[in-house]
């Protein structure tokens, strides 16, 4: 039998970790250039590309781990 890959997330973002940075106008997301894959968030309009390459196991856990920081940084930001 053979085994299906999987990634076990290490870092999560809850639901509202995801709902605060899609509210609050974020988008985060996977692009591939060439053989690597990055992450990217758009920032209402402002796209910023993370410069380091994931391999395409990470991607879930690099997502979750960028929500969390914007989410984290969004609350931060509202409790000042």
């Amino acid at each position: 039998m053979r085994k299906s890959k999987s990634s076990s997330t290490k870092i999560t973002a809850n639901e509202n970790d995801i709902y605060r940075t899609i509210k609050n106008g974020f988008k985060v997301y996977p692009v591939k250039v060439g053989k690597s894959w990055f992450i990217e968030s758009d920032n209402n309009g402002t796209i910023t590309r993370f410069k380091k390459a994931i391999k395409e196991s990470e991607i879930n856990d690099s997502i979750a781990a960028t929500i969390k920081f914007y989410s984290d940084k969004i609350v931060n930001l509202k409790n000042k």
